[in-house]
């Protein structure tokens, strides 16, 4: 595959978890503030929490992708409903048609590294590499794509893997998938903010969560590391991924567990990509493995409040 620089334009329960407390090291019950993120926490994380507005078993569609994008990572939805996707190894924006998942348009923007997310954020497009470096495609439609490079401290150690847009407060979230940072515990994973209008990285943790609080059904799988992370546009619950536990959960903007998914592995391969179109419907994306990488659909079983 030629990486010229340039474009190339292709054919296009119970309620809610009661266990489930924000609290301090001390296990007391805390307030969010401003400097205290949610977080997500448990004295009793075998209690099952109830899963409603998608059925993960069931997707609307599913689709095979070609082995150009067998290891697809990360996906957003664009204004005309069409696709924007990366894959782990090529600095290439690749347009998929929602109907088909035939790629559009590549659209190359540098040499290969390891890219783990990718986010249209009021209409700037961004892409996160598993070092933490926030890249900003600018012109990404254009004929000469120029990056802009937006400093976080995260590090390889960290391994960013998840980006989501907040537009209530123009922030890019960034999931990190292993080390979340010297402000929580060994067991905690972390999501942080990037101010897009400040352009400044924000140290404490927009969300943290421990991984043994997570449901018993995702535990016996393995710890649930974040691989994705997306905001629902409707009902503003942040939704992460974990490719290594194979599920899904959903968090209300207290950090509480309002949803969660166990992912069959047989048709999940490699879940790594997480985002929404703008009516809730869900759009997931699966690392091909033994078989081709994939894209889901799922629309939601009822209209969202």
């Amino acid at each position: 595959m030629s990486r010229g620089p340039g474009r190339c334009v292709v054919a296009r329960g119970v309620r809610v978890l009661l266990a489930l407390l924000l609290c301090s090291c001390g296990g007391e019950e805390r307030p969010r503030g401003e400097d205290q993120p949610p977080v997500v926490t448990s004295e009793d994380a075998g209690v099952r929490v109830p899963s409603a507005p998608y059925d993960l078993d069931t997707p609307t569609e599913a689709f095979a992708l070609s082995e150009e994008l067998r290891e697809i990572s990360g996906v957003t939805v664009l204004p005309d409903g069409r696709l924007a996707v990366v894959q782990d190894e090529v600095g290439m924006l690749f347009v998929l048609n929602p109907e088909t998942a035939f790629i559009e348009e590549r659209h190359y923007f540098e040499d290969g590294a390891d890219y783990e997310g990718v986010e249209l954020a009021g209409g700037r497009m961004f892409v996160l590499r598993n070092t933490g470096t926030l890249l900003e495609l600018e012109n990404w439609q254009g004929l000469d794509i120029t990056i802009r490079h937006h400093a976080t401290p995260l590090t390889r150690e960290n391994d960013t893997e998840g980006i989501t847009y907040d537009a209530t407060t123009n922030r890019i979230l960034m999931a990190c998938k292993e080390y979340g940072g010297p402000l929580v515990g060994e067991r905690e994973r972390a999501v942080y903010a990037y101010d897009l209008g400040a352009e400044i990285y924000l140290a404490d943790p927009a969300y943290r969560f421990n991984m043994d609080a997570m449901p018993a059904e995702l535990r016996e799988v393995a710890d649930f590391k974040p691989s994705a992370i997306a905001l629902h546009p409707i009902t503003g619950e942040l939704y992460v991924l974990s490719s290594t536990a194979r599920g899904l959960v959903a968090l209300g903007t207290d950090g509480s567990i309002r949803h969660s998914w166990r992912l069959k592995g047989n048709r999940f391969e490699q879940p790594e990509g997480l985002a929404f179109s703008p009516d809730g419907t869900m759009w997931m994306t699966s690392e091909g493995v033994e078989g081709p990488g994939r894209v889901f659909r799922f629309d939601p079983l009822t209209s969202t409040p």
